[in-house]
């Protein structure tokens, strides 16, 4: 059996017949095209057909099934290479229609089925000739795999029909109202007022901010977080080899000062502490890859492969930033950047249904580079830093005890937002890469979930 015996006939027949017997089933077959068809003035027929009925055609007749035909250059050219008489042709298709609306769909789903197959088959010898390629590496393999297996599946999914809403609230309500909905666990608790980052969901938030300002740091402490509490965690770094990372890492578990690990000026208890933050690591489920150029096909692959070998739960990536060789062009940096986004919310998140968090770095009038390209794909925007001196305006007269940090939500799709003048107040322990929520919040509001971490005060910092 070859290719060009995968095909059914009978299919193509009774559906060409019925949709010109009855246009308005075409309604039902959204998802089967012209180029499915192995009989080329099928697929031409149906075509116009299709197009006769959206144009408010509900009866084909010889003449305006033929006025149609020879409108478009592509079915004109089959039409007139086939020399069919086209009224014997409608006569003759008469016998083959069906008259129930599962047959039609079975008939269509059998075409679709085996121009998938054929599609299929031609793309297997494009991955055959890459493997018989000496000098195709693992990673040429895997982006041809991707792209031309993967790659159609996605084209193909049928959708036959279309429900009432209300015949899908109960599983909805048990889906909405069910533990994973509560979303990923979070450090940040007053953030969860906000936002909740959904556990396998199509999610991209944003944490922004200027250079050198706790990016980083900021979404370390969530990775970490949320390792300690059981999700898997794929964390891609542009910036950190996982050496570094790694350092970073046990100065946070260990509360020992990074200056001291780099100068290796502890003392023994600070090394013990080391040592067992060290071992802690060991158990936490974080993927660290260093990837200091954005790569589109490597972070697809890393994704699948972490997914199915380790089954993360959330991926961080550190951070946007554009490769772009010509940096004079601010427009070339920015398109690149939204592209950027748009792969990430559209083609990771959503197609693997896991939700990521990325730095972005803000500008010196405090804006996002593109901010409207970046804002426009993503879930949310946190902006964090240090905070300013408007921002101690609002602290009462002991600012020193609502910390040294910030963040605010800027954009969110899915909740409310923070107010101009509105920020949670943080203290960033900037050598033991720490971040916590202050106790006391700015306009003498108090922070309701302080579990006794978030008391720290101004001598501990400079301790």
């Amino acid at each position: 059996m070859g290719i060009n015996d995968i095909k059914n006939e009978a299919a193509e027949s009774a559906v060409v017949a019925t949709v010109i017997k009855w246009p308005s089933v075409t309604v039902f077959s959204e998802q089967l095209k012209p180029h499915m068809f192995t009989d080329k003035f099928a697929g031409a027929v149906y075509l116009c057909v299709v197009k006769l009925f959206e144009s408010g055609v509900n009866k084909i007749t010889e003449m305006n099934l033929e006025l149609e035909l020879r409108r478009n250059k592509n079915t004109k050219e089959i039409f007139e290479s086939c020399g069919i008489d086209l009224d014997q042709y409608m006569t003759l298709s008469a016998s083959a229609v069906v008259y129930d609306k599962e047959s039609y769909l079975k008939f269509v789903n059998d075409i679709i089925t085996c121009s998938f197959k054929r599609e299929l088959y031609r793309n297997c010898d494009v991955v055959k000739s890459i493997c018989c390629d000496d000098t195709a590496t693992l990673k040429d393999i895997d982006t041809t795999v991707e792209k031309e297996i993967n790659g159609i599946t996605q084209s193909y999914m049928l959708t036959s029909d279309v429900e009432m809403l209300g015949t899908k609230v109960d599983d909805l309500f048990n889906t909405v109202t069910s533990d994973e909905a509560k979303g990923l666990p979070c450090k940040f608790k007053l953030l969860e007022n906000y936002i909740s980052i959904p556990a396998n969901g199509d999610f991209l938030g944003l944490i922004v901010g200027r250079l050198k300002e706790g990016k980083s740091a900021f979404m370390m402490n969530m990775a970490v977080y949320m390792a300690q509490h059981g999700v898997p965690v794929l964390y891609l770094d542009t910036e950190l080899t996982t050496t570094e990372f790694y350092k970073r890492l046990i100065v946070y578990l260990s509360g020992v000062e990074y200056g001291k690990l780099r100068k290796q000026t502890y003392t023994e208890d600070e090394l013990d502490r080391l040592k067992a933050a060290s071992d802690s690591v060991k158990k936490l489920p974080i993927i660290h890859h260093f990837l200091p150029v954005f790569d589109m096909d490597e972070i697809t692959a890393l994704v699948r492969l972490s997914q199915s070998k380790y089954q993360v739960g959330v991926c961080f990536c550190d951070y946007l930033k554009s490769d772009a060789t010509d940096t004079n062009s601010s427009s070339t940096n920015y398109n690149r950047l939204g592209r950027m986004a748009s792969f990430l919310k559209d083609e990771i998140s959503a197609v693997y249904s896991i939700p990521i968090i990325a730095g972005a770095q803000l500008n010196r009038q405090g804006q996002v580079s593109d901010s409207d390209k970046l804002q426009r794909y993503c879930s949310c925007s946190i902006n964090v830093g240090y905070i300013t001196a408007d921002q101690i305006e609002q602290m009462g007269d002991d600012p020193a005890s609502y910390g040294n940090y910030y963040y605010k939500v800027t954009v969110n799709r899915n909740g409310g937002r923070h107010d101009e003048n509105e920020f949670v107040s943080c203290f960033f322990l900037g050598d033991k890469m720490q971040i916590f929520e202050s106790e006391k919040q700015p306009n003498g509001k108090l922070n309701p979930f302080n579990d006794g971490k978030c008391t720290t005060t101004q001598d501990k910092l400079t301790n």
